[in-house]
């Protein structure tokens, strides 16, 4: 369910303003709008990195220890801590 009116609770790091949001999953994830960042050159430079990633077919990046993508729309980047798996461990 998207939310109507825009979370209150956020952060900057750098120059890049973040906040707060859950996926359908109800997992929280970090998003920095591009509307909230249009100064900003590193939420464009964040961009420029997950579009390379795009373009390699990949689905993101990971960045400083965080996984990294690009909304559908465009219009944010979102961001989680990445996931990380044993030396040998299968995925499935």
């Amino acid at each position: 369910m998207q939310r109507s009116t825009r979370p209150t609770e956020g952060h900057r790091e750098g120059d890049i303003v973040w906040i707060w949001d859950e996926n359908q999953q109800h997992e929280r994830y970090e998003k920095a709008l591009q509307k909230d960042n249009e100064r900003s050159n590193g939420y464009f430079e964040m961009r420029r990195l997950v579009i390379e990633a795009e373009d390699a077919g990949k689905k993101g990046c990971v960045i400083e220890g965080k996984w990294c993508w690009l909304s559908k729309q465009r219009d944010y980047i979102g961001r989680k801590p990445a996931k990380t798996f044993a030396r040998g461990a299968r995925r499935f």
